[in-house]
């Protein structure tokens, strides 16, 4: 059976601190797993099976406003024949639903706070002789969202007037389940350190014999120093692995750590510190003397070299920070 439907393709999420954009739609004919049945839903967030990850969302946690675009999409045999309304709103009550099918305390969700999203309930029209619904739009304010925890608003469809006999919401993607996952670890730290600008070529820069932390550098005067923004934003990417720009390098320049790090750890311990891998693939001679996280005092160090260039050619740089969570 052929089915009167389109599709909405959207961009993918990006951890680390990027935003939501939707791109344009194109007609698909679809097969129908809902038993026949004419369905309405949500095009691309609806449910927690596939789409689930679609409904994951990052915003820069200094962002105010930030508008994400929506459309309801109607599965049958044939379009409407008159206009008909959808009511779409939130039920914070799914949230309990949602982690109640949960066993790992990482993937269960708190409601998302009322300051954090601007939706009251919503009339949405999917016009005669169309599929895809009006747009209509949620307003976030991720600076009042703390990266450290898990939240969820799960909006669904409340109400279809106008429609015949038979046209239901669809019972899993229906709603969408917009998450933010949260880290323990993320969050504002104050950064102290210094990134240091040295001369072309491999310098095969290294710490002093016994250089241990908070001691004093030995940097060679051929190294001109930059300074580092004294607080930074750790972001929430996955429960276990956060991203934040590398030394002066700047929010958004796609220039960013990974730390790989397990909130639970209670000893200070070497963590896992992955590049962005387009930032990675355009530097060579990357050396690491320190990447370690100390629990007790909420604190990552890190102290590497990199030359910013592929195959040496470029410069050596001498990175060092020291981020400390208050």
């Amino acid at each position: 059976m052929k089915l009167f439907q389109y599709k909405k393709t959207l961009a993918s999420l990006f951890v680390a601190a990027s935003l939501f954009s939707s791109c344009e739609k194109v007609v698909t004919p679809e097969p129908l797993g809902d038993k026949g049945q004419s369905i309405i839903k949500f095009v691309s967030y609806g449910g927690t099976g596939t789409n689930f990850s679609n409904s994951g969302l990052a915003f820069s946690p200094s962002s105010v406003s930030e508008i994400l675009d929506l459309n309801l999409d109607y599965s049958s045999v044939s379009a409407f024949d008159k206009d008909v309304t959808v009511t779409v709103g939130v039920d914070l009550n799914l949230v309990t639903t949602y982690n109640a099918t949960q066993t790992d305390p990482l993937k269960k969700y708190l409601p998302l706070p009322a300051n954090a999203y601007t939706f009251p309930d919503k009339q949405v029209l999917i016009r005669k002789g169309e599929a895809l619904s009006d747009v209509f739009t949620i307003e976030f304010n991720p600076s009042n969202i703390d990266g450290s925890k898990n939240f969820m608003l799960p909006v669904t469809i409340k109400n279809i007037v106008g429609a015949p006999a038979g046209v239901v919401k669809a019972s899993g993607t229906g709603t969408a389940y917009f998450h933010f996952i949260g880290n323990p670890l993320a969050g504002t730290y104050n950064c102290v350190g210094t990134r240091y600008n040295g001369p072309a070529g491999d310098q095969g820069w290294a710490p002093q014999t016994g250089w241990v932390y908070p001691q004093a550098l030995v940097i060679p005067g051929t190294f001109a120093p930059a300074a580092i923004p004294t607080s930074k934003f750790i972001s929430p990417v996955t429960p276990t692995i956060t991203s934040v720009y590398i030394a002066n390098l700047g929010a958004g320049t796609d220039r960013d750590y990974y730390f790989d790090i397990d909130p639970s750890v209670t000893t200070v311990t070497d963590i896992k510190v992955s590049l962005t891998p387009s930032f990675d693939a355009g530097v060579s001679n990357v050396r690491w003397f320190q990447k370690t996280y100390d629990p007790a005092n909420k604190r990552i160090i890190l102290l590497w070299t990199y030359n910013n260039l592929t195959g040496g050619a470029g410069s050596d740089r001498i990175i060092y920070e020291v981020f400390t969570k208050p």
